[in-house]
């Protein structure tokens, strides 16, 4: 799902439907449009929730190397597919998954701490809620 820059500092992913019976993104645009936010500028990160629905969001991430994000609460299962660049995945006990451009990890409830970027990198979530989260 394309969409026209704004002129204003407002999120684009607050400018769109976040849920719907269908809908289509083109990631590598949406990767593009996150590394031009104020945010990755400054802080090296950014993310915008493509759909979100009761039980399930869908959140792409664009980090530069070396930036870090929690990607999930403890309730949470994720699967975590890098798009481009590689991550590595903290897990408890300092175990770790590194995850390269075109490798999907998943995740169950109280597993991730953390996803590091090794070099700037894309990713896509799958966030999904037990039933009354």
């Amino acid at each position: 799902m394309a969409h026209v820059p704004s002129r204003t500092f407002m999120r684009p992913s607050l400018e769109r439907p976040l849920h719907g019976p269908a809908m289509a993104f083109r990631l590598d645009e949406e990767l593009a449009a996150l590394r031009r936010e104020p945010g990755y500028r400054e802080h090296g990160r950014a993310a915008r929730t493509l759909a979100k629905y009761d039980e399930t969001r869908l959140v792409l991430e664009a980090m530069r190397a070396g930036a870090r994000f929690a990607p999930n609460g403890p309730s949470e299962r994720i699967t975590l597919q890098c798009l481009d660049g590689h991550v590595r995945v903290h897990l408890p006990n300092f175990h770790t998954i590194e995850v390269g451009a075109g490798a999907l990890c998943t995740l169950d409830r109280y597993m991730a701490i953390e996803v590091e970027a090794l070099v700037e990198s894309g990713c896509l979530l799958t966030v999904a809620w037990p039933p009354g989260a």
